[in-house]
């Protein structure tokens, strides 16, 4: 296979690895906790928990993005890639955001919404939106093997007493 094919679809398969992590683990945390949980009370403001939920899911899903994306192409070449692509994801879904209707939605009666609602309504803080690029990015460097771990770098190999 011809390796431009090989690291674009490693990357496509990296970002496919992303996406149904955040899709599965989010579904299922809202199931869980419930809206009552996920949104603070009587609002569509992402709770505190919430919040911290979408930093370790997108910390997280993005570290497997990038190894599934290692693993298949076998080169740095292909992380590369899902790293471009998962920043530009990022920042136009922040250009839409801060493009979008700021207005408040109505107030959220206790119980509600259903989950595709919620995914529709959920107001997250803009910090959030600012940051998920970072962290994808980082998250797909730290799993495709481009970033070093500690304690893994020897810069020069050690020396030894000739007496």
């Amino acid at each position: 296979m011809h390796p431009i094919l090989k690291n674009s679809l490693s990357a496509v398969a990296g970002y496919a690895a992303i996406f149904v992590t955040v899709f599965v683990t989010f579904s299922l945390a809202y199931i869980l906790m419930g809206p009552d949980r996920a949104f603070q009370p009587g609002t569509y403001d992402v709770s505190a928990i919430w919040v911290v939920l979408t930093i370790l899911v997108g910390w997280s899903a993005a570290t497997l993005g990038g190894k599934v994306c290692h693993l298949i192409a076998r080169v740095t070449m292909a992380p590369k890639i899902l790293m471009v692509l998962v920043g530009v994801l990022g920042i136009v879904q922040l250009v839409l955001t801060l493009t979008m209707d700021q207005s408040a939605p109505a107030e959220r009666a206790a119980g509600q919404p259903e989950m595709m609602d919620a995914m529709n309504t959920a107001i997250q803080p803009l910090w959030i939106t600012v940051i998920n690029p970072i962290i994808g990015v980082l998250g797909v460097a730290y799993g495709g093997g481009l970033l070093k771990k500690s304690g893994s770098c020897a810069t020069e190999p050690a020396k030894t007493d000739p007496t």
